[in-house]
């Protein structure tokens, strides 16, 4: 949904909020005219179509969030079985040929194959990350605490210290360029 359409559906719904809060303290209290009873029943009744134009819109959004991560996973997936250099016309020919596969056996190989490959990323991945922490005499420079983070460390103030599992030679280099210390933590 474009940010034109979100607009768009919210003028299409007009509310008071203040005159239906004024229409219901009245209507609690049991003291509606004829008149402002049809009145608080069209705020109703608007409020309520507000709340799902908004609830449709939410939707949306996660739907396409979901379809965008979708399409991102494929394409990583793609990328981590080599085939990155490939031109277009030749990953579309190959998808292709992928999609019209249907023979149980080759799908299953390919499934097998596929997650011993994922098994055995997952497994040299746990080899070299360690847990470590990570201290500094004065505090980093902005750049090296934002390298921490997108390594997955976290700031422990109660220790003063940087701590999270990552692979020890890149956070080593990384608290290097500030004069750290690293320290390899065990469980």
């Amino acid at each position: 949904m474009t940010d034109g359409e979100i607009k768009k559906s919210k003028r299409d719904v007009a509310f008071d909020e203040a005159r239906f809060t004024s229409l219901k303290e009245k209507a609690d209290a049991k003291t509606l005219t004829p008149t402002e009873k049809l009145e608080y029943r069209r705020l109703t009744l608007a409020r309520r179509e507000l709340s799902l134009s908004k609830q449709k819109t939410s939707l949306r959004l996660q739907e396409r969030k979901a379809d965008a991560n979708r399409k991102i996973k494929i394409g990583g997936l793609a990328m981590a079985s080599g085939l990155g250099d490939w031109d277009e016309a030749t990953l579309r020919g190959a998808f292709a040929y992928l999609a019209r596969t249907t023979d149980t056996q080759i799908l299953k190989g390919w499934r097998d194959a596929g997650g011993a490959q994922y098994d055995a990323e997952i497994k040299n991945r746990k080899a070299t990350t360690v847990k470590l922490a990570v201290s500094f005499a004065a505090q980093p420079s902005e750049h090296v605490r934002a390298g921490l983070r997108a390594k997955g460390l976290t700031w422990r103030p109660e220790r003063r210290r940087w701590e999270g599992t990552g692979m020890l030679s890149e956070i080593v280099a990384l608290a290097g360029e500030a004069g750290g210390q690293v320290e390899e933590l065990t469980d």
